[in-house]
């Protein structure tokens, strides 16, 4: 019998329009380069922000204490811009065709060490990863490609979100979400 596993993270997921693009230009990918894959769906598409483990039943001090966690960080909003596609070689057969960007991350590699400041801080420090390299994944492909330019995909991040991944399900249920402050002010 198969046992339920969760994947809990940190994410921030990309508005609609963004979503939209993000899932013709997997599709454009995945035919120019001839990979065996299936791009992701606009509703699956999110940049990781920080994993906090894999388990067998929902984690409730881990999630209480990530939720406190996240309601420390004080954080304005800010740009993202990806404008790279490449690969992860993960030695598993299974790579992920990913976007990424360079100086159109900073502002995201800025808010990435506030949160996991935030979790050691709530005793979660176990989890945090300095070695983060942001990133979309569009689909797990057969084989590498090289990194090149794409046209860039943008959009302003105004929140960010626990999720509960059920593996094999390809489901997310949302256990939180905080805002950001609006800069324009």
């Amino acid at each position: 019998m198969n046992r339920k596993s969760y994947n809990l993270f940190f994410a921030i997921l990309p508005d609609q329009e963004p979503a939209g693009r993000l899932e013709m230009l997997a599709r454009r990918l995945c035919s120019a380069h001839k990979l065996t894959g299936h791009p992701f769906e606009a509703d699956r598409f999110h940049i990781s922000l920080q994993n906090l483990g894999e388990y067998s039943c929902v984690p409730n001090e881990v999630v209480d204490a990530a939720g406190q966690a996240a309601a420390s960080v004080n954080a304005e909003t800010f740009k993202v811009t990806f404008d790279r596609a490449g690969s992860f070689d993960t030695k598993s057969g299974r790579f992920p065709l990913v976007l990424l960007g360079d100086y159109g991350l900073i502002a995201l590699r800025d808010f990435h060490r506030q949160l996991v400041s935030a979790l050691k801080k709530e005793g979660l420090g176990r989890f945090v990863d300095f070695n983060y390299t942001p990133h979309i994944t569009l689909l797990y492909a057969d084989r590498l490609i090289e990194d090149h330019p794409v046209e860039a995909i943008s959009w302003q991040v105004k929140d960010f979100l626990l999720i509960l991944s059920h593996i094999g399900e390809s489901r997310y249920d949302f256990l939180g979400q905080w805002s950001l402050h609006d800069n324009a002010q």
